[in-house]
């Protein structure tokens, strides 16, 4: 059955108005197709940044936990922040701050106000691997690179409204 999907799914990516494709999903509702190429896409970013991690001895989740403590003011923040921040169950955020830590990329410390709070700080060679590997993503335009710069914004700009929508939602 995965053949099967797998199949489905490269023919998909190479004609998504496929004879067989189209027949599979003609009753399907609109929303259910958009979450599916949603999906397909998704997978192919998250494919692409594995791919350009991978000379750095980086997983996307310790990429992004090191992206999110070089953007941030001072270097660090809560390690329970950056769980919520990078979408990362907690337990799975203490292994990776773990292996950031014995690479040297981060150090982790108590906070000054509350000790019960631990916060990850990005080291200095954390801060030149974390803009080494944003790099190597951009040359690949982070996944999307057969996308022209419009057509870039325009998807932002769509994804953009759709996370509003289900913000709101949510509330």
């Amino acid at each position: 059955m995965r053949e099967t999907a797998e199949n489905t799914r490269q023919k998909w990516l190479r004609d998504p108005e496929a004879e067989s494709v189209t027949a599979m999903v003609e009753n399907a509702p609109d929303h259910m197709i958009a979450t599916v190429y949603l999906r397909f896409v998704y997978q192919h970013v998250a494919n692409c940044a594995a791919e350009s991690l991978a000379r750095f001895e980086l997983t996307p989740s310790r990429y992004f936990a090191l992206f999110q403590l070089m953007i941030s003011p001072d270097g660090q923040m809560p390690v329970g922040r950056i769980s919520e921040l990078i979408f990362v169950h907690p337990a799975t955020i203490t292994s990776t701050i773990d292996q950031l830590q014995k690479a040297g990329l981060v150090r982790r410390m108590a906070s000054d106000e509350d000790r019960r709070i631990i916060l990850a700080k990005i080291t200095p060679a954390g801060r030149a691997l974390t803009q080494q590997a944003t790099e190597a993503l951009d040359q690949n335009f982070f996944g999307l690179a057969p996308m022209t710069a419009e057509e870039a914004a325009e998807l932002r700009f769509l994804l953009k409204r759709v996370w509003a929508r289900l913000s709101t939602a949510a509330d």
